[in-house]
């Protein structure tokens, strides 16, 4: 499955508010921006955080070449070590 494939299927799981990501992390919403991406939102940090699609597909795409996706991936290539990762990682 490719990135943006993931993409879609995450959109299809993730619709409603309240659903448990992991641990004490919820859904909250999908986010669209004005560039016509979306984020997904959630809850259990405080402010809520969302991740961006573009994280989601890029890191996807990279883990089918078998790059190894981890914190230090993610600060490497969005400059970004929050528990956003932790939710992108999970998903």
């Amino acid at each position: 499955m490719n990135g943006v494939a993931f993409l879609q299927f995450l959109r299809n799981i993730y619709e409603n508010e309240g659903q448990v990501l992991f641990s004490r992390y919820t859904f909250n919403r999908r986010l669209n921006k004005s560039d016509g991406t979306i984020s997904f939102q959630f809850k259990g940090c405080s402010p809520k955080k969302s991740v961006p699609q573009n994280w989601l597909i890029v890191a996807k795409n990279q883990m089918n070449t078998g790059i190894q996706i981890d914190r230090d991936w993610f600060r490497e290539n969005f400059q970004v070590n929050d528990c956003r990762v932790s939710v992108a990682l999970w998903l």
